[in-house]
């Protein structure tokens, strides 16, 4: 649970092997605490425009399923 107020939450993709499409591993974390991590075992590369990239969320965010 999100305390009121403004925090930066992040995504960090990296790549567990040399290739495209290949496995990631992913880190979310709020105000730089780690709180969850896990691998993906295939990915699907996009090409998108230098800088366009990430979201801006402006509301409440429920946590499902998890």
């Amino acid at each position: 649970m999100l305390s009121p107020g403004t925090h930066k939450i992040t995504v960090e993709t990296t790549y567990t092997e040399a290739r495209m499409g290949g496995p990631l591993r992913v880190v979310l974390a709020v105000d730089g605490a780690t709180v969850a991590e896990g691998t993906v075992p295939i990915s699907a590369p996009l090409l998108n425009r230098e800088g366009v990239c990430g979201i801006h969320v402006d509301r409440a965010v429920r946590r499902i399923g998890w």
